[in-house]
């Protein structure tokens, strides 16, 4: 990450989890940008419904308005995931990394090469 900022990359922190969440170690890590699911809270402050989700579809269209922002091809994309849920946005990119990845990208990722943190 220290090294991806050092070079001037744009960096994107994505995810499914409460935005909330995601925010908070968006700034812990120094990430301008992040986004994740928000929701709407009932009369006591709870949950009640997704008002945005952040899923892949979410994350890919974020990802591709970036790239037509920035004038950036997709081939000079990173991404990392840990789920399987990613692979529609996985296979949109041109580089990936995983962390720690479910049982199913795991093998997945054997079969494309794709680096294992």
């Amino acid at each position: 990450l220290e090294n991806a900022k050092r070079r001037g990359e744009e960096i994107l922190l994505l995810s499914s989890s409460p935005h909330f969440l995601v925010a908070l170690y968006a700034e812990k890590f120094g990430i301008a940008r992040a986004r994740g699911s928000t929701y709407h809270l009932n009369s006591t402050g709870n949950f009640s419904a997704i008002a945005k989700s952040m899923y892949v579809e979410q994350k890919w269209q974020f990802v591709e308005s970036l790239c037509r922002e920035l004038a950036i091809s997709k081939n000079h994309t990173l991404g990392f995931s840990d789920s399987i849920e990613d692979l529609p946005l996985l296979n949109q990119l041109g580089e990936v990394r995983l962390i720690r990845p479910d049982r199913r990208l795991r093998a997945l990722s054997r079969k494309r090469g794709w680096q294992v943190l």
